[in-house]
């Protein structure tokens, strides 16, 4: 006779942890996310509903909302960073790109870092939005902005003058590399 395999309870299979640790970590991301998105939406009513637009304006620098208008030009390759926020939770940095050549120039702002004060914060590739990475072709332009999460890090953003960029290299196709760095200063 041969002997029956056992079965093994389902919370004693190891498929079950790996899917039971997942589900744990995307609903705890969702809830983290949701009360994010709540909280700005609440406070943008909020000020919508409390000033009208001209103090909004008056107040940009309150909001850590800073207008900035730096325009570069690296290897043909036109660097327009027209604004900077920055709160307590994250510092995102406006971008236009546009090739002025007939080259394929490359740049990857979204893996550079930021230095605010004593602090070194890397760029979140992942929660850049939209397409300012890569090979840029001829004549071509993107535009987007570079997030840099500072939840985490004990910076006064109270404290901050200035802001110190390094989004790398502009590099060609005839290996010509120059290194893009910014200092914007806040106050």
């Amino acid at each position: 006779m041969e002997k029956e395999k056992a079965k093994k309870p389902f919370y004693k299979k190891w498929w079950v942890w790996v899917v039971a640790i997942i589900v744990f970590f995307v609903i705890v991301g969702s809830i983290d996310d949701t009360e994010e998105a709540s909280n700005e939406d609440s406070q943008s009513d909020r000020t919508e509903e409390s000033k009208n637009e001209e103090e909004v304006k008056e107040n940009q620098e309150d909001n850590g909302i800073y207008e900035v208008n730096i325009t570069d030009e690296l290897l043909g390759l036109e660097i327009n960073i027209p604004k900077v926020e920055i709160n307590e939770k994250e510092l995102l940095v406006y971008m236009t790109l546009n090739n002025t050549t007939e080259d394929t120039l490359t740049f990857y702002p979204d893996q550079g870092s930021a230095i605010i004060g004593s602090k070194q914060v890397d760029a979140n590739i992942f929660m850049t939005k939209g397409d300012v990475s890569g090979d840029i072709h001829g004549g071509v332009e993107k535009e987007g902005k570079i997030k840099f999460v500072l939840r985490k890090t004990d910076i006064n953003i109270n404290e901050v003058d200035e802001i110190t960029l390094k989004f790398g290299s502009v590099g060609n196709s005839e290996f010509d590399y120059e290194d893009y760095s910014k200092t914007i200063e806040l106050k």
